[in-house]
């Protein structure tokens, strides 16, 4: 199994794991602050994103070595946080720049930006909401779904046939919540969001409203201040889901999904290393991957895709200090 893994610091890494998870093989990526990445749709080429302000740019090089860039393109909003590919574009969440930016990409090669959509929007968080910040995006089908954690809103946009976006409506979350991370079932119709200020789940139902969710769950401890939500997974089997809190009480949570309704019924937390900043489900493996950032390790937990059981710690990959591992690419 391969295993690129994004980090903040200046380098990222790609590792060769064994069945047992061991570490076979690992060289050196050098792309800094690779804070998402992602393949284009033949997996030859990886995309990632350097996180740094003004100096931010996207690289790409192929999946399977030399990880020699093949592309370098300086982004045209500081800051961005995600990047997905769709159909020979890639698109990425600006966090400062509080926009989704598109630019073309072929054979791991990206072209100068195509075209941009910018928000606006603010909200009651005097440190995180003093602008619109896209933290995410999800593709499924025609649209996208755009994370506004400025303005506690999840922007909906349609993919028009050159590529571009169009702003359609957004969904409405608690003021001051943050929405940070989400997941979209896979016949439309359930959008799960993961606020990060507020630790709140939410679930809607487009076939009913886009602007009240059908059901809002309080996550964490009040009582902790610095406690954020992180990441958020559906099981690709429908039934389950999966999101972590990070920077107090550190865990993965699990969820029972309602065929019907699609709402939730909590089932499981498990505790984890510090500051699980992404996760990864891997229903081949019968695993969940969890990337720590503040402990510099990757820890893989078992998965029963029956029960959606997360089992006791299996095996942690210890990386060097300091190196701020924050998501990986398996191949």
């Amino acid at each position: 199994m391969r295993l690129t893994v994004g980090t903040y610091d200046t380098e990222a890494w790609h590792l060769s794991l064994d069945d047992e998870l061991n570490v076979v093989g690992a060289e050196a990526v050098p792309v800094s602050n690779a804070s998402y990445m992602c393949t284009q749709a033949d997996g030859g080429y990886i995309y990632t994103i350097t996180e740094s302000g003004e100096e931010s740019y996207i690289t790409s090089f192929p999946a399977k070595g030399p990880f020699t860039p093949v592309s370098r393109v300086k982004c045209a909003a500081p800051d961005p946080c995600y990047i997905v590919y769709r159909k020979g574009f890639l698109y990425t969440a600006d966090y400062s720049g509080g926009s989704v930016s598109v630019y073309p990409a072929a054979d791991g090669r990206v072209g100068p930006l195509f075209c941009r959509v910018c928000f606006e929007g603010n909200g009651p968080h005097t440190r995180k909401q003093k602008a619109s910040h896209i933290h995410m995006l999800k593709i499924h089908g025609e649209l996208m779904y755009a994370a506004d954690l400025g303005s506690d809103r999840v922007r909906i946009l349609r993919i028009l046939p050159d590529g571009s976006l169009e702003h359609l409506e957004d969904l409405v979350l608690p003021s001051g919540s943050g929405p940070r991370h989400l997941d979209v079932s896979a016949d439309g119709r359930f959008v799960y969001v993961l606020t990060e200020m507020g630790k709140d789940l939410a679930v809607f139902d487009l076939d009913r409203d886009t602007r009240t969710p059908v059901q809002l769950l309080k996550l964490g401890d009040p009582s902790l201040e610095s406690q954020n939500g992180g990441d958020i997974h559906l099981h690709p089997n429908g039934l389950f889901l999966y999101v972590s809190l990070r920077d107090g009480d550190d865990s993965i949570i699990s969820f029972y999904i309602k065929p019907q309704s699609g709402t939730l019924t909590r089932k499981q937390s498990v505790s984890v290393a510090g500051h699980p900043r992404n996760f990864v489900i891997l229903p081949d493996k019968g695993l969940v991957a969890v990337f720590c950032k503040n402990v510099d390790r990757i820890q893989f937990y078992p998965l029963d895709s029956r029960t959606g059981i997360i089992g006791s710690l299996q095996k942690e990959i210890i990386l060097s200090p300091s190196s701020n591992p924050v998501y990986g690419l398996f191949q």
